[in-house]
């Protein structure tokens, strides 16, 4: 559970409830901030993720080679798994960034 920084128990119809009584900062506050937030790393050119290095502040995009045009992306810890899986089935999802 919370007490040993696991996820919070928020179904379906707590979500549906949520959403119908408007109150989606809430529920992107429960279900993004307060559960799983990760940052990653995306190539501006071809839009996948990239190697970063946090202590050196060096990017290096495998992909097409890119050294110098990045975005910093915050996104679910499920969505990152989930891409790294298509990716594993040789299904490239690209994040666009503005």
């Amino acid at each position: 559970g919370r007490a040993r920084e696991g996820g919070l128990r928020y179904g379906e119809m707590e979500r549906d409830c949520m959403v119908s009584h408007g109150c989606s900062r809430f529920t992107k506050g429960r279900m993004y901030d307060s559960s799983d937030k990760f940052v990653v790393h995306s190539c501006r050119q071809c839009g996948m993720f990239v190697i970063f290095n946090n202590e050196r502040k060096i990017h290096h995009c495998k992909t097409c080679g890119n050294r110098t045009s990045f975005a910093r992306l915050n996104v679910p810890y499920a969505f990152k798994l989930l891409c790294h899986e298509l990716i594993t089935m040789n299904i490239a999802p690209r994040l666009v960034a503005e």
